[in-house]
């Protein structure tokens, strides 16, 4: 008994020292302290795109539309563009596609400001980017629909359109030509160019002097004056000028423009009272 009592204890001491020698196992890297949580970062906006090229957002003549001056002035050495409607108060990166946001952008430089192709006297459908088609009238992508008129690649199947240029839409402006642009996928494109002496977009035209936008000669111009008995008396001889001389002045462009082969028309009627 004392024997196995003797063994007992010797195992014991054997496996106490065993344990000593083992080295220890390395005590694991202290987990890195959590930073403090900073302020949350801002939400973006879809319109923060445009910051990097927009100088102003109002104040600039709108290239699609050269009579209005609400559109955006971009800064300037950094290769931007003004964007079209309804992104007209923006600017973007410079390319031949419209901004982004614009509907079908890809295709759609404005989605109004340039002649439907079925109604050449109806400036709300859309400026295409160079060879893209204009699409029809219609709920779905005519001026009327609830994006606005837009453009796409086209065949004309695709929205039942024609090709947004010149020689498809032939609207240039009376002193602005068609003239060749480029060539996109094998097609020949053609835009409006306004003549030397005049700046716009090719469909509007003004005079780089006056900055007054031409009217076409052949446009119908009714006039009609009346005079009475007492302002023939107190005018004549004055303001605004002397009576005669009006009345002899009209019937002088009158005679001019009934001759035969004349430039221009008129039909003057004078109908005397009292």
């Amino acid at each position: 008994m004392k024997l196995y009592t003797l063994l007992l204890c010797l195992l014991i001491l054997l496996l106490v020292v065993e344990a000593a020698r083992k080295p220890k196992k390395p005590k694991g890297k202290p987990k890195p302290k959590s930073k403090p949580k900073g302020k949350p970062k801002p939400k973006t906006k879809p319109t923060d795109i445009f910051k990097k090229y927009t100088k102003e957002r109002k104040g600039g003549i709108c290239w699609w539309d050269i009579t209005r001056t609400d559109c955006a002035i971009c800064k300037q050495f950094v290769n931007a563009m003004p964007c079209g409607y309804p992104l007209h108060n923006y600017c973007y990166k410079k390319s031949q596609q419209g901004c982004p946001q614009v509907p079908n952008y890809k295709y759609t430089l404005s989605t109004t400001g340039y002649p439907c192709y079925w109604d050449h006297e109806d400036l709300r459908c859309a400026w295409c980017a160079p060879g893209a088609y204009q699409c029809g009238p219609g709920s779905k992508t005519g001026p009327d629909s609830s994006l606005g008129s837009r453009c796409d690649r086209g065949p004309s199947s695709v929205c039942n359109g024609v090709v947004g240029d010149c020689r498809h839409i032939p609207m240039c402006h009376v002193d602005a030509t068609c003239a060749f642009k480029d060539k996109v996928a094998g097609r020949s494109v053609f835009q409006c160019k306004c003549n030397k002496g005049f700046f716009g977009n090719g469909i509007q035209c003004a005079n780089e002097d006056t900055g007054a936008v031409g009217v076409d000669p052949n446009t119908i111009v009714t006039v009609k004056a009346t005079f009475s008995r007492d302002y023939y008396d107190k005018n004549l001889g004055s303001f605004p000028e002397p009576s005669d001389a009006l009345v002899k002045e009209m019937e002088e462009i009158n005679a001019e423009c009934t001759a035969k082969f004349s430039k221009c028309q008129t039909n003057l009627n004078v109908t005397m009272k009292g």
